[in-house]
């Protein structure tokens, strides 16, 4: 893939603490966090004319009432389904915008409280179904469940059962989370845990514990996409938009599995990541040059789909990849460095993506990784971006 206009990261900001905040407005959250990104960036906000985000009314806002509250004047916007999973898609959108020459620099992020009308085991609440904070999930039409978890933990159990993994390779994942979280000043959970403490933890939806499943997080996150030539004007060093992949839907596909498991109606067969992810010819770099991998862990399980479903490991070897140490700081391949939704917060994975950027220009203090030059954004649903200190 070659970009004309070659998109970049050039600035990245969060509210200052992710946790639950009753007293605090959306709309506040979202103006500090945007007012940090376009501080760091070097921006003021009137220079702003592209705005995109993933979630509007009731988690977060709409994108005309934050253009309206925050005085933004902009020219090119765009709003995606109110599911968390639409991070990297918004970024994508914004970096085809600034290719297209549609808008010079596109905010994209959001502010958000989870907390303001979700609930942790789901909602019967037909309204907020219908309006899209919890609809569909993929198994809610098939098993009557309300909530991600439930679909999350079917899936969980079918893999422990078809590859003999077990709630306490989960904990590791919880553990090592937690332990990155703990590096982290913004951290909305940075108490460290054992593993015993997650095996006591009680189920959420067996076998889902606790301390599997990522908090409901009120905060915000944003970061600044422009162009190469732009950010030339800038401060920050920029961090390279190489490489994209959109998110992948069709029977075929589950959101809480990695292809070919046979979960829903995907059919059962052999995975071959290589043949099908094609996101690393693209940006011209192989797995082994990526140096770091962040992915959506709204549960711990995701991190298996996402290490099979993108050729880390093979299907059915990421839980004993992951339960030896090889996703921690000093490991194989590091993960979240942050300490994810796990730990870190549920800010839809915003916060990955500046998590991403303060690991590449150097700025992620005792989380810093030696060296960091490529960076990968992989969900289990099949969407990917690969960022990297040079074009």
């Amino acid at each position: 893939m070659s970009y004309d206009q070659n998109p970049v990261l050039i600035g990245a900001g969060t509210t200052a603490e992710f946790g639950v905040f009753p007293d605090r407005t959306i709309l506040g959250l979202a103006a500090e966090a945007l007012k940090d990104a376009l501080d760091d960036a070097g921006l003021d906000r009137h220079e702003l004319d592209g705005l995109v985000t993933n979630m509007g009314s009731p988690l977060s806002r709409h994108y005309d009432r934050i253009c309206e509250a925050l005085d933004l004047d902009i020219e090119f916007s765009a709003q995606y389904w109110a599911h968390g999973r639409w991070a990297s898609s918004c970024v994508q959108h914004a970096a085809m915008a600034v290719e297209a020459g549609l808008a010079d620099y596109v905010a994209v992020g959001l502010g958000l409280k989870f907390n303001a009308v979700s609930q942790f085991g789901g909602n019967e609440r037909a309204s907020l179904s219908e309006i899209g904070s919890i609809s569909e999930h993929s198994e809610r039409p098939w098993y009557g469940m309300t909530a991600p978890v439930g679909g999350n933990a079917l899936a969980t159990r079918y893999y422990m059962e078809k590859y003999g993994a077990t709630s306490e390779d989960l904990a590791h994942i919880s553990k090592t989370f937690r332990d990155h979280a703990a590096l982290h000043p913004r951290s909305h959970f940075a108490d460290p845990i054992t593993i015993e403490e997650h095996q006591e933890s009680q189920y959420i939806v067996d076998p889902l514990r606790l301390y599997d499943c990522a908090p409901l997080t009120d905060g915000g996150a944003y970061v600044i996409v422009t162009t190469a030539e732009n950010a030339e004007s800038l401060p920050n060093e920029p961090a390279h938009i190489a490489g994209m992949e959109g998110l992948s839907a069709g029977r075929n596909n589950h959101l809480f599995a990695r292809p070919g498991m046979g979960i829903r109606t995907q059919e059962e067969y052999e995975y071959d990541a290589s043949v099908t992810d094609p996101i690393y010819e693209r940006a011209g770099v192989t797995r082994d040059d990526i140096d770091a991998l962040f992915t959506y862990d709204a549960f711990t399980p995701n991190v298996w789909y996402a290490l099979e479903r993108w050729g880390f490991c093979d299907p059915g070897t990421a839980f004993e990849f992951a339960r030896d140490g090889n996703i921690g700081l000093d490991g194989e391949l590091p993960m979240n460095t942050h300490g994810g939704l796990l730990s870190n917060g549920h800010i839809t994975a915003w916060n990955h993506f500046v998590e991403m950027y303060d690991q590449l220009r150097g700025k992620a203090g005792d989380r810093q990784l030696d060296g960091a030059d490529t960076m990968q954004y992989a969900t289990p649903f099949g969407d990917s971006i690969i960022l990297r200190t040079r074009p």
